[in-house]
């Protein structure tokens, strides 16, 4: 009889374990990233090249008398404004004649530069993320598991009163037979 109890006291516990399941979890995430920046650049340039020059001449015409009996002429000094008579030495002076010529002169010009530049920056990352999780759930509680008490324990009832059925047979008897006595 003990090897009964033992035996199924063996097989109850060994039928309640409870398995836990393990659910394991891994991510990869890779994220990339391309950025291009281009930038264009145009420079023009227009230089005015015009070019003024001025002038002027003086042109100083002295006219000299032709008389045999002056000397020759010593000396004319020309200055800053033309001639300067008291300068002059020799000959006596028939005339002086001035001429001014004013000269103007303009070349137009022009000078275009033309410049273009284009710049290109790319850049590219790349990033990866591994994450792994591990978890233990816990299995839901199973729904027929109060059914299950009750009949092992109406079956270890059955054992006990198996066990010592001598006295459980004669209350038995008594409590029957107060009910058909009646």
């Amino acid at each position: 009889m003990k090897r009964i109890a033992i035996m199924l006291a063996v097989v109850l516990v060994a039928s309640c374990s409870l398995k836990k399941k393990s659910v394991d979890t891994s991510v990869v995430k890779v994220d990339s990233a391309a950025v291009t920046a281009t930038s264009k650049a145009k420079v023009e340039r227009l230089v005015d090249t015009t070019m003024t020059t001025t002038g002027r001449v003086v042109v100083t015409e002295v006219e000299f008398a032709t008389d045999s009996t002056a000397g020759a002429i010593e000396s004319v000094f020309f200055g800053v404004n033309g001639v300067e008579v008291a300068g002059i030495a020799g000959r006596p002076i028939r005339s002086i004649k001035q001429h001014t010529f004013e000269s103007i002169q303009e070349r137009k010009g022009e000078s275009q530069e033309s410049e273009e530049s284009e710049e290109s920056k790319q850049s590219a990352s790349v990033q990866r993320e591994v994450s792994r999780e591990s978890k233990v759930l816990a299995p839901a509680p199973d729904p027929y598991r109060w059914r299950y008490i009750f009949y092992l324990a109406l079956i270890g009832c059955g054992v006990v009163l198996y066990a010592k059925r001598t006295p459980v047979i004669g209350w038995l008897r008594r409590m029957l037979a107060g009910l058909i006595k009646r």
